[in-house]
């Protein structure tokens, strides 16, 4: 859920509260489109190198980190980072757990499994979209989003 604020208002963010033009805007998330083509093979370089345990905690801190960002820096250089790291590990972090599941459960439970927790986490982002959404407007700043 912590991400979600960057995703779903990242580019309102940039352009009301920063202060960019639109084409700004529409750059920054080009770049976060960019990191979600190249995320799921970074990923899985990871995992293929390291382990799936490791390549999730390396994914969720690098996300982690791309989301505070904009917390700690507006600068160019920072939005960038942070449009690439939370690009690139949005999808990135799907196929890790959809493999790491499929290690747990077998190949017999995964596609039960994974239907369920794909479920869950629909329901659970669906909620949080609506909480957030509803909020947005009643605060002075996205960075207060940005925190959760």
């Amino acid at each position: 859920i912590g991400y979600l604020p960057h995703s779903l208002f990242w580019v309102d963010y940039l352009v009301r509260e920063l202060g960019m033009s639109f084409a700004s805007g529409g750059f920054y998330w080009a770049v976060f489109g960019i990191g979600a083509a190249v995320g799921p093979i970074v990923t899985g370089i990871l995992g293929d190198k390291f382990g799936l345990k490791k390549a999730l905690l390396v994914a969720f801190s690098c996300k982690a980190i791309g989301v505070a960002l904009p917390l700690l820096n507006t600068n160019m250089i920072a939005l960038f980072a942070s449009s690439l790291l939370v690009g690139m590990f949005t999808p990135g972090t799907v196929t890790l757990i959809s493999t790491y599941t499929l290690e747990i459960v077998g190949t017999q439970l995964h596609t039960k499994i994974w239907g369920v927790m794909t479920m869950a986490f629909a329901i659970s982002q669906g909620v949080g979209a609506v909480v957030m959404a509803h909020y947005a407007p009643q605060i002075n700043s996205y960075n207060a989003l940005f925190i959760i």
